[in-house]
């Protein structure tokens, strides 16, 4: 029989958000690699001016070598830190064990998102800074930028909010058995 008090309501309603935020996490994550390899790829002549213009008197594919080595470094990096947050998330909708740690890694992404956010609101009011050494991203692109940040950033709010939730209650229920109630 299943239990419809407003506790197990509460609990599995949480889970289901951790489930589907989890993976939206993960998604997100993914959309964040090919973003920037798109970045890459599709603007390269942009990101080598970018480059090349810090670094003048380097062969340009030694510049190259060496970004592409760290930018993927600082690619999986986030990649990680993204998909451990959504992984964790999705085990713990689904009742299995997850490390509490991923839940100020999320609070770390929220302060991220709005971040980018308010950086991206300086540019639109202030405009663009006067550095020509900067890689400026086009009104269309940073707008949509935004969109996913908010969405990400609602995401993340809701992941804290569900596992603290679930937590609350299985520590209550635990207690309560403990209690031999």
């Amino acid at each position: 029989m299943i239990d419809n008090s407003l506790e197990q309501l509460t609990i599995r309603r949480s889970q289901d958000t951790l489930r589907i935020v989890g993976a939206g996490t993960i998604l997100f994550s993914l959309w964040t690699v090919a973003k920037y390899i798109g970045l890459i790829l599709f603007r390269k002549e942009e990101v080598m001016g970018f480059i090349s213009g810090s670094l003048d008197g380097m062969p340009d594919l030694l510049v190259m070598s060496v970004f592409v080595v760290f930018f993927g470094v600082f690619l999986l990096i986030g990649l990680s830190f993204q998909l451990f947050v959504g992984i964790s998330a999705f085990r713990e909708g689904q009742g299995k064990h997850s490390y509490f740690i991923y839940i100020p890694m999320a609070c770390i992404m929220v302060f991220s998102s709005v971040g980018v956010i308010l950086y991206a609101l300086k540019v639109w009011v202030l405009g663009a800074p006067e550095s020509t050494d900067t890689l400026q991203l086009s009104d269309r692109t940073s707008f949509s930028t935004v969109i996913i940040e908010i969405t990400s950033m609602i995401m993340m709010i809701q992941m804290i909010v569900s596992a603290h939730r679930v937590r609350k209650y299985r520590r209550k229920q635990k207690n309560a058995v403990g209690d031999g109630v």
